[in-house]
Parts: C-alpha cells; sequence; structure tokens
C-alpha cells in the first residue's frame, strides 16, 4: 500500500512538471505598446488624469495579449486612463487605480 501510494506521489509531482510553465506578468496593450502591471494605488494619490479608453478583450492569464487594449488581467470595460507617456492607470473602483508602465520606456535624461 505505501509503494502504491508512493508511485502515485510520484506521478503528480512529474504530472506537475511537465506543464508549460510560462506565464506573462499582468500586461496592458496600449498604441502598440506593452505596459506592464506594477501596484494599487489610491486614487487621490493623482490628480486629472485623461481617459484613453476601456480594455476590449481579456485574453486568458497565460497568453500574451496582442490587440489594442487587450489585458491578460483586467477585466474588459476597465476604464484605461493617461497619466504621462509611460505610464497608464487602470480604475479599479471608485478608490484605485493599477498602475501600467510601459515595458521599454525611456529614463528622464536619456537619448
Amino acid at each position: 500500500m505505501k509503494r502504491l501510494a508512493l508511485l502515485l506521489l510520484l506521478l503528480a509531482a512529474a504530472a506537475g512538471c511537465g506543464k508549460d510553465g510560462s506565464s506573462y506578468a499582468s500586461i496592458l496593450i496600449h498604441q502598440g505598446e506593452e505596459y506592464i502591471g506594477k501596484e494599487t494605488v489610491r486614487q487621490d494619490e493623482y490628480g486629472e488624469v485623461e481617459p484613453v479608453g476601456a480594455v476590449t478583450e481579456q485574453v486568458e492569464a497565460g497568453r500574451m495579449p496582442a490587440a489594442e487594449l487587450s489585458s491578460n488581467e483586467l477585466a474588459e470595460g476597465t476604464e484605461i486612463c493617461l497619466l504621462d507617456e509611460n505610464t497608464l492607470l487602470a480604475k479599479l473602483n471608485d478608490r484605485e487605480y493599477n498602475v501600467f508602465e510601459r515595458k521599454n520606456a525611456r529614463k528622464p535624461g536619456s537619448a
């Protein structure tokens, strides 16, 4: 009986190791650029922000979004606002934003 339990445990472990381990961070696509989810902040930390649209498609967490305003985390209809050229804010509710930063953003002062 112990051998059977050990065999089942080994098979379960082997099956878990065989899964595709690829996954993506929280990603939002805007104007062909990838924005990576960083943190959740209170809305009152920001003044007026410019709405740029809403999420049009939510793909599975393990897939890379590709379409404009698609995300692998945010639900369809989530309002997206522009803070600056490298930062988007996703309105989670009436009190919080999820901050997304452009993947290959230029740092201030770099050419």
